[in-house]
């Protein structure tokens, strides 16, 4: 699982028991993280190296950074999977010719003075330290090299900034043997040699899910619930600067961090008590509670069993060959099952009740005294202890996600005695 600062990311899988499966369950806190924007260093370059500024090319860069699975979001490194609110156009194609430069009228240079001398001032266009040609107007060649960064960055927003990644210069001269020329064509005649950096910002919303608290109540039936306060994601704003040269993605940072939402967890009451009569309810309290000594074991097997899990008799997994192995019981879940009261299928003494480290997690086994024994996996929490007698029907554990599964749910099982059988021949 990555993580930068306290965010988390994940994915999640509801409703199966997964042997030789790992559950990711999303817990993050966001913090705000701030840092200052820096510039990317211009990368070192052995003389020049013809670059071709195709947009086909920047396409396939940027497409491969939005097509990553996840963020790493580090101080200068990033590999990302961009999200829909961090999508971009990708840098724009060079131009193959250089248009001509229209000047306004406040903008056209003064015939005397300063600018005219600016004008006739001899001067040669560097690139990587190699003279590439010369002209004798000065301001309209720094102009036409701005032009060519201002172009490169169009579609951007205003904090988009460029700037040539190589070493280009403008630089006075007292005499040149090559030809002048005007300060488009000096322009074009480098383009092909021009290297660029583009620095954007990108925005990731992510979302972090709420967890579910739950308090037991056994003054309320097993079918009461109740929600005492609803839940609600926590949402967070993530703005990463990249950089990009000629396209590919060379620097990233974190630049800044804004809560959009707060997390609150929600809360539940559940029911962990009886469904019964005024007139009879002290007399059923006495007898069936779980967890009793075997003076209050007094009904003994019935030799039928009953349905485990009375909030759901919904079945995601069947008593059948699966995933190169065979499941030897029943799954069931039906949506909001965790912390759902488990009762005991038949009558018997718990002969296991606690969390041995393997594949059932928190799970508890009833030997019911004629060759049967019941299975209940996956627990929260149980609710009785090895050595107890039950009751049919009493509570004995809740539905929980513990041990090999991918969500909360009931992996219930029948035996006779170390044979496993199909419980939907006992039980419907």
């Amino acid at each position: 699982m990555e993580k930068i600062g306290e965010l988390n990311l994940d994915t999640r899988f509801i409703g199966l028991d997964g042997f030789d499966e790992i559950e990711a369950v999303p817990g993050a806190n966001l913090n705000s993280v701030k840092q200052s924007p820096k510039k990317a260093g211009k990368p070192r370059h052995a003389g020049y190296t013809v670059r071709e500024h195709k947009v086909v090319r920047k396409k396939v860069a940027l497409t491969a950074v939005v097509a990553m699975a996840a963020v790493v979001l580090s101080g200068v490194t990033a590999a990302g999977a961009i999200g829909s609110g961090g999508a971009k156009k990708p840098a724009p194609e060079m131009p193959s010719t250089m248009p001509a430069l229209v000047s306004t009228v406040d903008e056209a240079p003064r015939a005397s003075g300063l600018d005219a001398a600016a004008e006739s001032q001899l001067c040669g266009l560097y690139i990587d330290g190699e003279l590439v040609g010369v002209t004798t107007n000065k301001t309209a060649l720094e102009r036409a090299l701005k032009k060519v960064l201002d172009d490169y960055k169009k579609g951007y927003d205003a904090q988009t900034t460029t700037e040539f990644a190589n070493d280009v210069e403008v630089k006075e001269l007292e005499e040149s043997d090559k030809k002048e020329l005007t300060a488009e064509d000096l322009v074009k005649l480098g383009m092909d040699r021009f290297s660029i950096n583009l620095a954007t910002d990108y925005i990731y919303k992510d979302e972090v899910d709420f967890e579910t608290e739950v308090t037991y109540d056994d003054s309320k039936p097993a079918s009461y619930k109740k929600v005492v306060k609803e839940g609600k994601k926590g949402v967070t704003e993530w703005t990463v600067r990249y950089t990009f040269t000629d396209g590919e993605i060379t620097d990233s940072e974190i630049t800044g961090s804004k809560v959009t939402q707060e997390l609150v967890n929600e809360e539940i009451v559940v029911g962990t008590g009886y469904e019964e009569s005024e007139e009879n309810a002290d007399e059923e309290n006495s007898a069936g509670e779980s967890g009793g000594s075997a003076e209050s074991y007094a009904t003994g097997s019935s030799g039928s069993f009953i349905w485990p899990l009375p909030h759901t008799h919904n079945l995601t997994s069947l008593f059948e060959w699966r995933w190169g192995r065979m499941h030897n019981g029943i799954d069931i879940a039906g949506g909001d099952d965790y912390g759902q009261p488990i009762i005991a299928s038949d009558s018997g003494e718990v002969i296991w009740s606690g969390n041995d480290g393997g594949g059932y997690g928190n799970y508890v086994m009833i030997d019911h005294g004629n060759g049967y024994v019941t299975v209940y996996g996956h627990a929260s929490e149980l609710a009785c202890s090895t050595g107890d007698y039950v009751n049919q029907g009493d509570v004995i554990a809740y539905v929980g996600s513990t041990g090999n599964s991918t969500g909360p749910h009931l992996h219930f099982e029948i035996r006779d005695g170390d044979t496993p059988l199909d419980p939907l021949g006992f039980v419907s």
